[in-house]
Order: C-alpha cells, then sequence, then structure tokens
C-alpha cells in the first residue's frame, strides 16, 4: 500500500506531501460513494490531479487542495502533477475502498456468499445457481434480455415486461400472465396455469384457467368429457303477464314452455334483432290442449324482448315456466345474464288480440252447437222450443 503522501523535490520545484482526509481527518481507507479531500504543498504554481487511469484530471487550477463531492468507489491512485515554468513533477497517493463497487471480467465463488447489497452486471453475468430475495433489475430498459440455459426456479412473483427465452427446463407452480401468452410449440401443463388469453399451436394440460381461450381451427377433447353447460337458471315460473328484456352475458338457451291446459289461454311473442317468435299454449280452439316449447340459442350480448300473456276461462290457469341454460360455469349465474323490466304496453296489445281470438272462437262454438241442435230437429222432425235449445246450447259449451 502506498503512503498517504509523498516528498519529491527537483530542485527549485517541489512537492511536500499529498495527503487525502475526510472530515479533516487523513486516512488510507474510505466507504465508497463519500466526500474526499485531497490537499498538498508544492513549490509549483498549476496543479492537475488525476485518478487511476482517466487521462482527463479530476481537478486542473492554481489552488492546492480539492473536494470530491461523490468520492470513488474502487481503490483508486491518485497522481499529482505539479508544474511551473517549463517544470513538472509527480507525486501520488492510493486510498482503499472498505466497500468497492466491483466490476469483474469473471467471478469465481468456490463456497456460498451473500451479497448483502446491490449487486450490479453492467456486461455479462454468468451464474450456475442465482437467488435474489429482493429484485431483479435490468438497467437497459431497451434490451433487458434474460437467457437462463438451465432450470428456472422462482418461490415469489416473477415480472417480465420484455422477451423471456428459456432454452432449458423452467419449474412453475403458478403462473399468472396479465398480457398474452404466445407459445409457438405445443404448451404442457400439468398443475395448472392461469391466462388471460393464450395463444398455442398445442396445448397439453391437466387443469387449465383462461379466461379467454381463442381456438383457430379446432377444439377437440380425445379422452374424457367436455363440461361446458351448468344447471339451468330459472328466470320466471308463475301466472302474470308482463314484458321484459333479457341480455346474455354469455352464449347460451332460453327456454319457454307453456303448459297444456284446457281451461286458460297462453301465449308469448319473443322479438330478436328483426324476427318475431310465438307460441301458444293451454287452451287454443274448441278446447284442444296445446303444449309449446321455445328453445333458442342466444350469443353473449345479444338482447331479447318478450312478452308473456294468459287468460283463465273457468279456473286459474297453470303456471308457464322460463329458464335460462348457460354456457360456461359461472360463481354465479346471475352474471350470466341481464333482465330489465320493460312497459306494459305489448301485454295490453296481445290481450285485445286473444280477447278477439276467444271471441271468436266462442262464436264459432255457439254456431256448431246451434248447428248440431238443428240437425236433431231435422232428424226428429221436431221443433225446440227457444228457452230449451239456449239450455242445450250452454250445456254443450260446458262439455269438454
Amino acid at each position: 500500500m502506498h503512503l498517504p503522501f509523498s516528498n519529491t523535490d527537483t530542485g527549485t520545484l517541489s512537492i511536500s506531501y499529498l495527503i487525502v482526509t475526510q472530515n479533516q481527518v487523513p486516512a488510507t481507507e474510505f466507504e465508497a460513494g463519500t466526500a474526499l479531500t485531497l490537499s498538498w504543498q508544492s513549490t509549483g504554481t498549476y496543479f492537475r490531479l488525476y485518478a487511476a487511469n482517466n487521462p482527463q484530471p479530476v481537478y486542473e487550477g492554481e489552488d492546492t487542495s480539492t473536494t470530491l463531492s461523490s468520492g470513488v468507489t474502487v481503490d483508486t491512485t491518485f497522481t499529482l502533477e505539479a508544474s511551473s515554468g517549463g517544470d513538472k513533477l509527480y507525486s501520488s497517493v492510493t486510498i482503499t475502498i472498505s466497500n468497492p463497487a466491483l466490476t469483474p471480467g469473471s467471478v469465481t465463488v468456490a463456497k456460498d456468499d451473500t451479497v448483502n447489497n446491490n449487486l450490479n452486471a453492467e456486461g455479462d453475468a454468468t451464474f450456475n445457481q442465482l437467488k435474489v430475495t429482493g429484485t431483479l433489475v435490468f438497467p437497459n430498459q431497451n434490451d433487458p434480455s434474460l437467457e437462463i440455459t438451465g432450470d428456472l426456479f422462482t418461490n415469489c412473483q416473477m415480472s417480465v415486461t420484455g422477451t423471456t427465452t428459456v432454452q432449458g427446463t423452467a419449474t412453475i407452480d403458478s403462473l399468472t400472465v396479465n398480457g398474452s401468452l404466445q407459445v409457438n410449440g405445443n404448451f404442457n401443463n400439468s398443475n395448472g396455469v392461469q391466462v388471460p388469453q393464450l395463444n398455442a399451436s398445442g396445448l397439453t394440460a391437466g387443469t387449465t384457467s383462461t379466461q379467454t381461450l381463442e381456438a383457430g381451427k379446432s377444439l377437440t377433447a380425445l379422452a374424457g368429457s367436455v363440461s361446458l353447460f351448468t344447471n339451468s337458471q330459472t328466470l320466471y315460473q308463475g301466472k302474470e303477464s308482463f314484458t321484459k328484456s333479457f341480455k346474455a352475458k354469455t352464449d347460451g338457451y332460453f327456454l319457454v314452455y307453456l303448459q297444456a291446459d284446457d281451461t286458460a289461454f297462453s301465449t308469448l311473442e319473443i322479438q330478436i334483432d328483426s324476427y318475431t317468435i310465438n307460441a301458444t299454449g293451454g287452451s287454443t280452439y274448441l278446447d284442444k290442449k296445446n303444449a309449446a316449447t321455445i328453445f333458442l340459442p342466444v350469443a353473449k350480448g345479444k338482447s331479447l324482448t318478450y312478452t308473456v300473456v294468459y287468460k283463465g276461462f273457468y279456473t286459474i290457469p297453470t303456471e308457464f315456466t322460463i329458464k335460462w341454460f348457460p354456457i360456461g360455469q359461472a360463481a354465479d349465474k346471475k352474471e350470466t345474464y341481464e333482465i330489465t323490466d320493460m312497459p306494459g304496453d305489448r301485454v295490453e296489445e296481445i290481450l285485445v288480440e286473444v280477447e278477439a281470438l276467444l271471441t271468436a272462437r266462442y262464436t264459432a262454438r255457439q254456431k256448431a252447437a246451434s248447428s248440431f241442435i238443428q240437425h236433431i230437429e231435422q232428424t226428429c222432425n221436431k221443433t225446440i222450443d227457444a228457452p230449451a235449445k239456449q239450455l242445450l246450447i250452454e250445456k254443450l259449451l260446458t262439455m269438454k
């Protein structure tokens, strides 16, 4: 180790000492990055102070001291050039840094080593095993590449915004991808992967959970079963007349069932896009029972408006049922659809149509009953008086 100062004398030009101090205390060992003051005594009239192999002086002028506010980060030799007239004289002092920031060409660690502060590698760094409990940062954000030729194990969160190339095997217990995962070859997974969007030419997975799965050509299950549907959701089961708007939040099937009943008339109208779909149930004509079912596929984002109307004849009509079969499994099945109440104008319009239909049907039945009695009169060659005829007609109308 060099002494903190060096006496140099060449005739009239001399350097008595060159010393390094910190807080006015001379020393030869300092911490990295702390302020240093270099002082000297010389008969020279102009001075240049050099640090290590830097060709640019850290100080140049006529003063006999200078302070380096940022200090140095590695062991450094300072060389003072004193000049007077045409003569020059040199003196040097070397200091050591207790916690240097090293930039080695290569580092070989024979045993376990722990870096308690930051480890900066400006060039290439090769590790047989690297354990980072803090944050692994790449200073070059334009090309923050990480190349791993062996296995990659991590027990904490890993955030990668650039390109990750793994030539060996990456073992990951849980992988969450917030963006898109592009796989040029086959993607093999056995423990479960959660990916918002997955694009792969081949997918082999034990359990894969993805918010968006796009199959460019086909999706084939070679073994086992495919589960797409959940249990149906009953949207309504009752005896009311109303109009509602239905919006699908996933693909599914909209089911309506009107029961057969000779004591009521039920009708349902569905409007979707530019189409109107009608179904009639209960008793439709001359007390004939009629059941009706609509099973309508509805795409995600599609809306439809449905109006249900019933009218009882003799007793309270039976219930009708509306169900929704969503494709996909949601935690709450109500997340798969949205229902909004609509004005009842269409209910009133349909009721008017129903009343007209029932009146026409009743008139037709009366005519049929009168015609039947006329046939009896003709067959028996006897006229039935008006009160008796009316009673017969009423009895005929009540017959099923």
